[in-house]
């Protein structure tokens, strides 16, 4: 998980998220090809916004995700650094799981 500091506020129902690597060797040592690897990427939620708004009731609905949760999701989004740290930003849509 990446810093808590300097941490962007997140509109609508954009997310924050830190890239997981795919894991290269086995657990014994051997090395995974490329084909093996999973073809969605895996992040941790750093940060989420307050929801998008739903124009029936002109109430937010909350995300379906919080902090600290691992997710599966096809799109890099949009790529930035903070302090070092290449996070990036999502829209609810693009995320398939919560591992």
């Amino acid at each position: 998980m990446p810093k808590k500091t300097n941490v962007p506020r997140m509109f609508d129902d954009r997310i924050l998220v830190k890239h997981v690597p795919p894991k290269e060797l086995t657990e014994g040592g051997i090395l995974l090809p490329d084909t093996s690897k999973p073809p969605f990427m895996q992040s941790h939620v750093v940060a989420v916004g307050p929801g998008p708004i739903v124009p029936t009731t002109a109430e937010r609905r909350p995300l379906d995700v919080k902090v600290g949760d691992l997710v599966a999701h096809y799109s890099q989004g949009t790529q930035f650094e903070i302090d070092g740290e290449k996070l990036n930003v999502l829209r609810e849509s693009d995320i398939i799981a919560v591992l």
